[in-house]
C-alpha cells in the first residue's frame, strides 16, 4: 500500500473515532505519529468473555475489601506459573521463546521476539487483557509473571498497551539463566 493511501485510511479511521493518533516528538527529525485503536473501535471486536469477566471484577472492587482484587490475581498467576514450570522444566533454553510465543498466541496475545543489543525482547501487539487492563491494571502482572518464569530470566518491562504504547514490551537480557 502506498504512504498516501495508507494516510487516506488512517484519515478516515480518526474522522470515524476508531483511530487515535499521538504525536512524539524525537531528539532529531520530524516527529512520529503512532496510531491506535480507541476504545470504540476495541468494541467492535468480539470479546465474548469480557461482558461475564467485567462484571466479576466490578463486583470484587466494589464488595470485597481492596487487596480481594490484588490476593486474586496473584492466586491466578500462581496456578498459572505451576503449569508454565510443567510444561517449560524439561525444555532446552533455546527452545523456551519459541514456545512462550506459540502459548501466547493460543491465548489471544499477538507476540513477536526482536533481538537488540541490550537483550531480546518480546513484543506483545494485541493482548486479552487490553480492554480490561484499563480498569484493572493489575491483570498484567500475569503475563509478565508468565514470561518471567517462561524465560527463566529477569523482565524488565518497557512500553506497555495501556499507556497508549504501540505493544508491551518485555526486556530479557542476554546472559538470560536466572537459576
Amino acid at each position: 500500500m502506498k504512504p498516501i493511501t495508507l494516510r487516506h485510511h488512517l484519515n478516515v479511521l480518526q474522522a470515524e473515532g476508531l483511530v487515535t493518533v499521538e504525536e512524539r516528538r524525537q531528539p532529531v527529525g520530524r516527529p512520529v505519529y503512532v496510531y491506535c485503536l480507541s476504545r470504540r473501535a476495541e468494541e467492535l471486536f468480539p470479546h465474548p468473555y469480557r461482558l461475564s469477566v467485567g462484571h466479576i471484577l466490578v463486583q470484587i472492587s466494589d464488595t470485597l475489601s481492596p487487596g480481594t482484587l490484588d490476593m486474586l490475581v496473584s492466586l491466578i498467576t500462581d496456578g498459572l506459573v505451576g503449569e508454565i514450570r510443567r510444561q517449560f522444566s524439561a525444555l532446552p533454553h533455546e527452545d523456551r521463546l519459541p514456545r512462550l510465543l506459540e502459548i501466547l498466541e493460543q491465548e489471544g496475545f499477538t507476540a513477536r521476539l526482536h533481538t537488540a543489543d541490550d537483550g531480546t525482547r518480546l513484543l506483545e501487539y494485541q493482548c486479552p487483557y487490553h480492554p480490561l487492563g484499563r480498569d484493572y491494571p493489575q491483570l498484567c502482572r500475569i503475563d509478565e509473571t508468565l514470561i518471567r518464569e517462561a524465560a527463566n530470566a529477569a523482565v524488565r518491562r518497557g512500553s506497555c498497551l495501556l499507556a497508549g504504547d504501540p505493544s508491551c514490551t518485555f526486556i530479557l537480557p542476554n546472559d538470560r539463566p536466572e537459576r
